[in-house]
This record gives structure tokens, C-alpha cells and sequence, in this order.
């Protein structure tokens, strides 16, 4: 999936809003790799199709990580649109190739809402719902999505945020184990300047 990650590098960037060149690359790789799965015997055809699946996910969600713009009210709407599209072809590619990693099919329409809310008060129950999804997302992603959506004074997001973390409750033992951590394996870029899309 090497040669996919050139391409990763170009999306969610003002290009990407106009284009899906480079999106159409990642899924034309991927899909040529899966034609291997029809050679591997259970469990590895699996195990296979699941970590191809973690790996698109995880990359094109880092992208989100590395404070690329900061978009305006005008551009929003149409990159959650973008987002929510291209989340839905990850998704049916991977139950194509028989991926069983079910909470990857919300995480990224999860941050496409949040970055196609109108209102603060209406990205709090999408915080709820990403946080009750992915436990591992910190508060460093919360304000990388946050910068994304253009929002500069979060204060009152993040203590939500703060909350949601304090009043985690463990995780039974009897839960799905096999569902793998996902923003715990991605790196948050620093803050940095950032022009406004």
C-alpha cells in the first residue's frame, strides 16, 4: 500500500475539493491488491481485507491530523459532502472484501458531520458519538478536526470533550476485543499557521 500514500498526501487540501483524482488512485491500488484475497485461505483472506481496511481509514484520517487548511463556512459544507462520500466507498470496499472492523464504517462520516455542523452547539452529540466509538481519540485530534472545521475558540468543545474522558467507563471484557485502537496509531501534527479555504 506504499505507492497509495503519495496520494493520500494530496486530499484534504483545497485540490482535493475540486478533484478526486488523487482519491480514485488510492481505491484503484487497493483494489488491485485485493485480488489476492481470492489466494489466501481462512483466516488470513481476513485478516488481509481487515488491514487493508484499518490502513485507508487510518491514512485518510491522518490527513485530517496534519492541519493542512483551515476551511470557511463556504467550503465546509462541500468538503463534509466529499468526506462522506469517499467514507462510504471505503466502507463498501471493505465489505467487499469482507472486513469485519465495524466501527471503522462511522469514524470517518463521524468527523464529516462535525466538519459540516453549522452551529457549535451542534457538534457537541457528534463529539459523543465519535468519543463513544473511539475511546482512544485525544483531545489533540479533537482540535485537529476542530482547525479543519475552522473553529478557533473551542474552549467550550474541549471541556465537553474533558468530560466525556472523565466519565469513561471501563470496557467490559465481554465487548469486541477484535475491533482494533484507531487514533491511538495517529499522530497529531502541531499547531501551525494555516490559511483559511
Amino acid at each position: 500500500m506504499k505507492d497509495t500514500k503519495p496520494h493520500f498526501q494530496k486530499i484534504i487540501t483545497k485540490n482535493w475539493l475540486k478533484k478526486n483524482t488523487e482519491f480514485n488512485a488510492i481505491m484503484k491500488s487497493s483494489g488491485i491488491l485485493c485480488q489476492w484475497l481470492k489466494y489466501l485461505l481462512p483466516p488470513y483472506d481476513k485478516d488481509f481485507a481487515c488491514g487493508i481496511h484499518q490502513y485507508l481509514v487510518k491514512e485518510y484520517i491522518l490527513q485530517i491530523m496534519k492541519r493542512k487548511m483551515r476551511l470557511n463556512k463556504l467550503r465546509r459544507k462541500r468538503a463534509a459532502q466529499k468526506m462522506r462520500e469517499e467514507g462510504d466507498l471505503i466502507n463498501k470496499a471493505a465489505d467487499d472484501m469482507g472486513s469485519d472492523l465495524d466501527t471503522l464504517h462511522h469514524a470517518i462520516h463521524c468527523i464529516s458531520e462535525i466538519i459540516g455542523a453549522k452551529k457549535k452547539v451542534e457538534i457537541e452529540p457528534k463529539l459523543d458519538q465519535l468519543f463513544h466509538l473511539h475511546p482512544d481519540i485525544s483531545e489533540d485530534h479533537i482540535l485537529c478536526i476542530l482547525h479543519l472545521h475552522g473553529i478557533r475558540k473551542s474552549t467550550k468543545l474541549l471541556r465537553h470533550f474533558q468530560k466525556l474522558q472523565e466519565s469513561q467507563q471501563p470496557i467490559p471484557s465481554s465487548q469486541d476485543s477484535q475491533q482494533p485502537p484507531l487514533f491511538s496509531a495517529i499522530e497529531c501534527s502541531p499547531q501551525v499557521a494555516c490559511f483559511t479555504l
